[in-house]
């Protein structure tokens, strides 16, 4: 069943954070006009990976100030963080041996996973890997927001 939720990949953080980054303005433009209702997804593996690259690529300062927007945007309501379970390892495993054809990582196998075990149909983010996994993009990659 399809829910009034949207799944927040590490592209759409990183995007958000990073004003040099080519999408940046696209998903500025994006997050304003998500609908207040629609329920905001992430998990621990999109926040870490996110954390990783912000701390290496941009700087350490930037990388903290992301978790201290996680941890109030979670306390708020506003976020829901997901953690692994042995359930979301094993489907996340099964994601990557049936589509090995593809570049998947671990990362995008437990957000699929994750999606799938809640429903949720929305991603805010720019990988094509949830495209060919049957999920809807926002923005789309023509920058429409569905």
């Amino acid at each position: 069943m399809e829910r009034d939720s949207i799944f927040l990949d590490t592209g759409a953080w990183i995007a958000l954070v990073n004003s040099r980054d080519q999408w940046h303005q696209q998903a500025k433009k994006t997050y304003q006009m998500m609908p207040r209702y629609w329920e905001r997804v992430s998990s621990i593996m999109v926040i870490s990976e996110t954390y990783t690259f912000l701390r290496y690529r941009m700087h350490a300062d930037v990388a903290i100030q992301f978790l201290r927007i996680i941890e109030e945007a979670e306390e708020e309501g506003y976020l829901k963080v997901h953690y692994l379970d042995y359930g979301i390892r094993k489907l996340s495993e099964q994601i990557l041996h049936d589509f090995q054809d593809q570049n998947l990582s671990y990362v995008d196998a437990t957000s699929i996973a994750i999606m799938k075990l809640l429903g949720i149909r929305k991603v805010f983010g720019f990988d094509h890997h949830f495209l060919s996994s049957g999920f809807e993009l926002v923005p789309s990659l023509d920058g429409n927001m569905h």
